[in-house]
């Protein structure tokens, strides 16, 4: 089996990688949508002096959102970690980051996982995390399950960057303190890998 460096840089993980990035960059995009709408209602309601119905609304809805950013856990007991602030965000503080982040999954010790920086696309930083289970037997894996984030880094802000991650072959954006991981996911995308080989080598 090919070293784990080969085996991503193949263009099955490549075409991995560009449909996460599209999706996450969909999620993003309307987020900084619904951010600008919230801001011109709130710079409307400055001008007029009287708060809209909508700008309350929206400006409510942003200020929990930031809210639960700064918080280690949300509501629901969900584990997450004080992201860093955009403006003092660079590549590796996202890899340090994201590392603080996964190690809040509960999971089996068996796993374990590199976190590589792919590229920058202006403000969203990629990064991937490649899982495998490898053993005494078979050091090299017979495959493995990638999980691609992507951070936003808000321009000349304070504010917490905001995370987004999605299970190759998945198209379900997660964010952080939003979704509990199950460590069923990764074991499905790695049988199914596997379940591939060998109907491919039969």
């Amino acid at each position: 089996w090919r070293p784990m460096e080969t085996i991503a840089s193949s263009d099955g993980y490549r075409e991995y990688q560009l449909e996460a990035h599209k999706i996450i960059t969909d999620v993003i995009e309307s987020a900084i949508n619904k951010y600008q709408k919230v801001k011109e209602a709130e710079k409307k309601t400055l001008a007029e002096g009287e708060p809209t119905a909508a700008a309350e609304k929206l400006g409510g809805q942003e200020s929990s959102s930031e809210k639960a950013q700064e918080q280690l856990q949300s509501v629901d007991g969900i584990p997450n970690i004080r992201w860093p602030s955009s403006r003092e965000f660079v590549m590796d503080t996202g890899l340090k980051a994201i590392e603080q982040f996964v190690e809040t999954w509960e999971r089996d010790q068996s796993w374990k996982y590199c976190i590589d920086f792919l590229h920058q696309d202006g403000a969203k930083y990629h990064y991937r995390v490649m899982w495998s289970v490898p053993s005494r037997r078979k050091p090299i894996p017979r495959a493995t399950g990638s999980v691609y984030f992507t951070i936003y880094v808000h321009p000349d802000s304070d504010h917490p960057v905001s995370a987004y991650y999605v299970f190759e072959a998945q198209r379900l954006v997660h964010r952080p303190g939003h979704s509990r991981f199950r460590e069923k996911w990764l074991k499905d995308i790695i049988e199914s890998k596997i379940l591939t080989m060998e109907a491919i080598s039969v």
